[in-house]
């Protein structure tokens, strides 16, 4: 089986401009945790993950040790999220480079959504977004044989 049998077309892309504000609002209309990023012409660019907004207001020697969490004044996080908030999403694109072409494998799509810990990956043709493969999707398959 390959990706453009399992393409969707249901996804949620964005611009590098868009501002994380702009961005908050899109996810309480969508909840999608991760958003395609592409440019004006639909040349894809890589990903934002709001789980990286989220953490850029936790300073990385909490990242790397939990058990210093209660040093962390509260505060200072919502500080951090004010001055995010302004931000373009371009600064948090990730990913650039990990897509799938409509071509690839069942087995190399599954395989990028668990190695990235993504609940999408991008299909690109020609540089431009076409669609994603996503977990649901895969379920669906995996549900069917069942």
């Amino acid at each position: 089986m390959k990706v453009k049998d399992l393409i969707s077309t249901r996804y949620i892309s964005i611009l590098p401009d868009m501002t994380v504000s702009e961005l908050m609002r899109k996810y309480q209309e969508t909840h999608k945790n991760l958003c395609h990023v592409i440019d004006r012409e639909g040349l894809f660019l890589g990903y934002v993950k709001l789980i990286d907004i989220v953490k850029s207001s936790i300073p990385i020697y909490v990242e790397m040790d939990e058990s210093l969490a209660g040093v962390v004044n509260e505060s200072s996080m919502l500080e951090v999220w004010q001055k995010v908030r302004n931000l373009p999403v371009s600064k948090f694109i990730t990913n650039k480079n990990e897509f799938l072409d409509k071509d690839d494998s069942l087995i190399k799509a599954t395989i990028m959504l668990i190695s990235h810990n993504q609940e999408s990956v991008a299909v690109v043709s020609e540089k431009k977004l076409i669609g994603e493969v996503n977990l649901q999707s895969i379920l669906e398959l995996i549900n069917k044989l069942f």
